[in-house]
């Protein structure tokens, strides 16, 4: 679709008007000003109609025609009727008493000064004006003029300069015109420009609405909706943005998608591949256990086969993960006071003693370690009965002993987990620091019992996690930590770990010590006899 000045065209049809947004915004500014126009009417009209209001001159303009209709009645014969509303009157007697009008008490104390101080003639020389500071008005800017009546008694008339409703009841119930028609005012402006505003947001939105629906699509993951076009040019420009974000976005998920198809495709050929001279291995392994050997060899060839019944499982994980991804793996956060049986569990764990597991764990530990040429340190604290080559955990860095509280793990202490997938995430942590630990460095493992939770750390001497590492370690197939990563890894240890740990309702946790090197912690919540 091409957009023009005007009209669109779309497929040599003719569409409705394409206006720029700045027309809009004038559109709505013009619809204010002709509000204001009118009500300016309206109150031109109101003040020029002599059926509704007085303008501000006219008591002024007619109190000479006004006294001379007066000035032929008595006194007894003047009323409302005779007396135009934009006039206050009193008439009084000859002594100032007053007799009749429809003054307050305040004006008709100015009116009986009006007849008791000295007077003179007015200029029309047909009534008598107070001096009073020389003005002809007192203190609340109304203006008296007193006259006699045909019998002799006087009539006081006070006007003002503003303008006055025409109507008696008007003038005496309500607010000055002036004071009446400014809130009027206010209170117009205001419903107008409010009016104005929402109907100005209400347009504004209408027109925004293809870019809320082009954004839901995609939140839901479709990205084959068709964005529709407005009337108003900025909007269908970023409209036609957003459809060639959805373009590209869409294009580069494709070739994700092929990617781990292709990925895939290519794990799965390669576990296939795996399987078939691993079952040679273990058959093999197994025949050999057969013939006669001495316990040396029965040891090798027993280690030989239970080595490969473990990477024919770990075969299986990568391929499991691989068709349903890494996430299908986890569990929900674990809930301590749920029950151990839960249909959530995984059905092959089991309560394992802790002492006699972490033996366990550090003994594979320290035989696939003997194969390097690396050393192992082994430093625990809270755990009763190890053998004395142990470290009691002096010199532990990174758990701060002073806030943990620390007890002892007896055999009555236990852990509920699947013994071997936890033994596999543990040693797959190994291996990781194995790989990066520089020559004839140490691997370090500490094992402490802190409060609720055993933890296993996992430490190297190599050069540690990347700040990205620390981010996305645990994710499938990362690969982003070139400080961390050679030919023989593709992201899947530290990912089958967390699946494993998760899965058994633990935690795992990367970290760098502060000396250098990374730290790996393995968190499982662990039970008594009694709680188990």
């Amino acid at each position: 679709m091409s957009v023009f000045s005007g009209r669109t065209r779309n497929n040599g049809k003719t569409t409705r008007f394409v206006q720029p947004i700045s027309l809009l915004i004038i559109r709505y500014f013009l619809y204010i000003l002709v509000g204001l126009a009118g009500l300016a009417m309206v109150y031109a009209i109101l003040f020029s109609n002599l059926v509704v209001i007085w303008p501000s001159s006219w008591a002024n303009n007619h109190i000479d025609a006004t006294m001379d209709s007066l000035t032929l009645k008595p006194a007894r014969e003047v009323n409302d009727d005779d007396i135009p509303s934009a006039y206050h009157w009193q008439t009084m007697t000859k002594q100032g008493e007053p007799i009749a009008g429809d003054m307050s008490p305040q004006m008709t104390s100015s009116a009986h000064k009006v007849i008791s101080l000295p007077k003179q003639q007015d200029e029309s020389g047909k009534g008598f004006v107070s001096l009073v500071d020389g003005r002809l008005s007192d203190a609340s800017t109304l203006f008296y003029r007193g006259f006699r009546l045909a019998d002799g008694n006087w009539c006081v008339l006070a006007y003002g300069t503003h303008p006055q409703f025409v109507s008696r009841q008007w003038r005496d119930h309500l607010p000055n015109p002036d004071i009446l028609a400014s809130f009027i005012g206010i209170a117009v402006c205001t419903l107008l420009v409010v009016g104005v505003a929402i109907r100005a947001g209400r347009s504004v939105t209408r027109r925004l609405r293809p870019l809320r629906d082009a954004a839901e699509c995609v939140q839901n993951g479709d990205l084959h909706f068709v964005i529709a076009q407005t009337d108003v040019r900025e909007v269908n420009v970023l409209l036609h943005a957003f459809g060639d974000m959805r373009d590209a976005l869409n294009r580069s998920l494709t070739k994700q998608r092929e990617a781990r198809q292709t990925q895939e495709r290519q794990i799965s050929a390669l576990t296939h591949d795996i399987k078939t001279p691993l079952t040679i291995i273990r058959g093999n392994a197994e025949l050999l256990q057969e013939t006669p050997l001495d316990g040396e060899q029965q040891t090798y060839a027993a280690s030989i086969s239970e080595a490969s019944q473990r990477v024919d499982g770990y075969v299986q994980e990568v391929l499991d993960i691989t068709v349903n991804g890494a996430e299908s793996s986890k569990t929900q956060t674990f809930d301590r006071g749920r029950d151990l049986k839960s249909p959530d569990r995984d059905e092959k764990a089991e309560l394992v003693p802790v002492r006699w597991f972490v033996s366990q764990l550090l003994g594979e530990a320290r035989q696939y370690i003997a194969l390097t040429d690396l050393q192992v340190r082994i430093v625990e604290h809270g755990i009763d009965g190890f053998p004395e080559d142990i470290d009691s955990g002096t010199g532990i860095t990174g758990f701060d002993m002073d806030d943990t509280e620390i007890r002892s793990i007896s055999s009555t202490t236990y852990v509920f987990i699947n013994r071997q997938e936890v033994t596999r995430a543990f040693m797959n942590i190994v291996s990781n620091g194995v790989s990066y630990a520089p020559k004839y460095s140490a691997i370090t493992i500490v094992i402490v019992n802190d409060k609720q939770d055993l933890l296993l750390n996992i430490r190297d001497d190599g050069p540690g996690f990347s700040e990205e590492a620390l981010r996305h370690g645990t994710e499938w197939l990362y690969q982003g930590d070139r400080s961390r990563s050679d030919s023989a890894h593709h992201g899947m240890g530290l990912t089958t770990a967390a699946a494993i740990i998760e899965r058994n309702q633990g935690h795992l946790t990367l970290e760098n010590q502060s000396q250098g090197g990374a730290s790996v912690t393995i968190s499982l919540p662990i039970r008594s006899e009694e709680t188990a």
